[in-house]
């Protein structure tokens, strides 16, 4: 998996597409990065990457795969909040994640789909060996 691909993964995880062949990543990076807490920079950082790694998709001939999957996986996604380490102060918590202390303890949200959902492993594979 090329780091781009690996980037990708992350971007992956998030909303519906747009319904319109196309994939809205704008709306895909805002959901994700309200749930982790993210800002406008985090937002226009995610938006680079995802519309990088589409431009790519189209050079190889590959958009039909990277929508179908991107769309898979972001009307699959969810965010959830997991617990991490013993904490202090949300700066105990830095390394995490960006998880934020409460009660003692390291709180995560991760936006992506659960690890048991294989619902979208077809178009993820689509996608991956069209850009081998």
């Amino acid at each position: 998996m090329s780091h781009s691909l690996a980037s990708m993964a992350v971007v992956m995880a998030a909303v519906a597409s747009s319904g319109c062949g196309r994939v809205d990543l704008a709306d895909i990076c805002a959901s994700r990065e309200s749930c982790r807490g993210g800002n406008d920079r985090d937002k226009t950082a995610c938006l680079s990457a995802a519309e990088a790694e589409r431009t790519v998709a189209d050079d190889l001939g590959c958009s039909d795969e990277f929508e179908s999957s991107v769309g898979c996986v972001a009307s699959h996604s969810v965010c959830r909040v997991r617990d991490g380490g013993p904490c202090n102060t949300n700066d105990d918590c830095a390394a995490q994640t960006g998880g934020v202390c409460r009660d003692a303890t390291c709180r995560i949200s991760e936006f992506g789909m659960a690890a048991e959902d294989t619902s979208c492993d077809a178009a993820k594979s689509a996608y991956a060996r069209c850009t081998k």
